[in-house]
């Protein structure tokens, strides 16, 4: 994302990240940029990556670079956000293995962000940006501080429940009601459409 930010196109970032990785990423990389200076097109020497790699998470950012490659946009703003889903969906299956979140909580959250994701694909896919609001950047804080609670957990509770505990409620509430508010304006510009 920092070579993007940088000015560096998406198949330069692509050669700096073959570069700068460790193996076996590197050579992956690599793999990606050879094929490109072959004649395979971004989109097919990245599905190669993705069926070689078998992740999730990187067919996410894969399908992000594809939907951005056929509507434009600022792929470093893309990946950033997908950056900060995947922290907050790490850490929370963290927190939740070690007992230091509830798992519906974190159902709640990442549910959220995957709904959301889903959307902003549908709407790119027909040309359409939902921009972001405050709501999502008042989410992310709060998840973040709820996340941040959690694993400097006090020894003190208050009315039953630890301080962290009752950010991560406080962190499913602006989810859920981010979450509605964003549902609301999606409809309201495709209505428009």
């Amino acid at each position: 994302v920092g070579s993007l930010r940088a000015g560096y196109g998406l198949v330069q970032a692509l050669k700096l990240v073959a570069q700068e990785m460790p193996s076996p990423s590197q050579d992956e990389y690599t793999r990606v940029v050879n094929e490109i200076s072959l004649g395979y097109s971004l989109h097919e020497a990245l599905a190669h990556l993705v069926e070689r790699m078998e992740s999730e998470d990187l067919m996410m950012v894969v399908t992000a670079i594809n939907i951005q490659n056929e509507v434009g946009g600022n792929l470093g703003n893309i990946l950033d956000s997908i950056a900060d889903k995947l922290l907050v969906a790490g850490a929370l299956f963290g927190l939740v293995s070690v007992g230091r979140a509830w798992a519906w909580a974190g159902f709640v959250i990442i549910g959220r962000e995957i709904a959301i994701s889903g959307f902003r694909g549908v709407a790119a896919m027909d040309g359409v940006i939902v921009p972001p609001s405050i709501w999502g950047k008042v989410k992310a804080n709060v998840q973040f501080l709820a996340i941040f609670m959690a694993l400097l957990r006090t020894t003190h509770t208050y009315g039953g429940l630890y301080p962290d505990e009752w950010m991560m409620i406080a962190a499913v509430a602006v989810t859920v009601m981010s979450g509605a508010q964003y549902l609301a304006r999606f409809v309201r510009v495709l209505r428009s459409d």
